[in-house]
Order: C-alpha cells, then structure tokens, then sequence
C-alpha cells in the first residue's frame, strides 16, 4: 500500500462490523443457553476439563467444545482488523498491543481447544464475546460519520470493559487455585501469562490515550 491510495471501505466495514455483532451475538447465546445452568449448579462443574464419559454432562461438554472452537474460528476472523487498518493507511492503529492481541488469542485458543479442553475456557469466552458485542457495535455505528460518533460518548469505557474482563479472569484462575481445581497447569499458566500481559498493556493504552490527554 505504500504508493497506493487509501480504499473507502465504509461498505465493506459496515458489512464485517455488523457480522462481527451478529457473530459474537450468537456464540453468547450458545455459551449461555447450552452451559450457563453448569455455573449455577456447581462450581465443579466449570472446575474440570472435558472428558471421555458419556451421558447427557458429556453431550453438553461437547456443545462447550464445539462453542470453543467456534470462538477460535471468530480470532481468526477478527484479524481482517489488521488488513483493514493497511488497506485503509491507517498504520498508526497498527501497534504492538494489537498485534501482541490478535496473534496471542489465536495461538492461545487453538492450545486451548485442542490439547487443554477447560471447561473454564467458556467462561472467558463469555466475557470476551460479551465486550466484542459492544465493541463491534461502536466500531459499526462510529462507521455513519460525525453525525453518529457525537452520540458515541462512551467509546473510552470499551477499554474499561476490556480491563474489567482481565480482572475477573484473573479473579477466575485464583480461584481454581485456591479451591484446587484439575484445572491444566499448562492451561493455568498459559492464560496467567497472557492475561497478565493483556491487562499491563491495555492499561498503558488507556493511560496514553484519556488520562495523559485529561491532564494536557
């Protein structure tokens, strides 16, 4: 793209935003309608990975797992992002933490799905489905111009949401440690690490973009 024009993509992005939205709207409910009562019904539940066994515990583990692999597909969606960033010459948007993110969770989730097969998995995939609803919902509507974005005032709380999702993540992996989980070590370490690492840097990217400019 360095001696071509930037494309008008407004089209093309409306179209992927909105099936982004309809996506992740989709999963959500899958996770919730399919495996939510597991929450409800025992901590254990979410506690151990999926098995071998069968009977009607299993078929719903299986649901989880497809769910889970459905999600790992959708990473590997959301890396038009970074295509649509150098079509459109928007390099600047082109920064580690995005591409730390993106090639990370598709990395980590395929680990995830193939050799670990946490049942705990779904529930990161239900807080990361649920801020990638909002957060493609501001990318889609932000998309009509200035007529649109004047209403778009709660854009910095998108990254507040992220935050907030690493914390109870977080909060999550602690927790299978203190109760003693099966959980993998190799899951518990992999999603520390990554976690951890996610969080630090959304935290810099919120400092520099609200909290330096506030004081300015």
């Amino acid at each position: 793209m360095s001696e071509r024009k930037p494309f008008d993509l407004k089209i093309v992005l409306r179209i992927y935003n909105l099936t982004q939205v309809l996506i992740n709207s989709y999963l959500l409910y899958l996770i919730i309608f399919n495996w939510g009562y597991g929450i409800l019904k025992s901590w254990n539940h979410v506690c151990n990975p999926i098995t071998e066994t069968v009977g009607f515990d299993h078929q719903i583990q299986l649901i989880v797992l497809k769910v889970m692999y459905y999600y790992y597909l959708n990473k590997i969606l959301d890396l038009m992002d970074t295509v649509f960033f150098v079509l459109r010459k928007k390099q600047s948007h082109i920064t580690f933490l995005h591409l730390f993110h993106h090639t990370t969770m598709i990395l980590s989730t395929w680990i995830t799905v193939v050799y670990f097969r946490e049942q705990v998995g779904a529930i990161f995939g239900f807080l990361n489905i649920t801020v990638h609803i909002f957060m493609y919902s501001y990318y889609l509507l932000s998309s009509f111009g200035p007529w649109m974005q004047r209403y778009l005032w709660w854009k910095k709380h998108l990254t507040r949401m992220q935050m907030l999702q690493f914390i109870l993540m977080l909060a999550i992996l602690a927790k299978m440690k203190m109760v003693n989980c099966t959980v993998s070590p190799g899951f518990w370490t992999l999603w520390c690490f990554n976690i951890t690492s996610f969080f630090i840097l959304f935290l810099q990217f919120y400092i520099k973009s609200y909290r330096k400019k506030k004081v300015e």
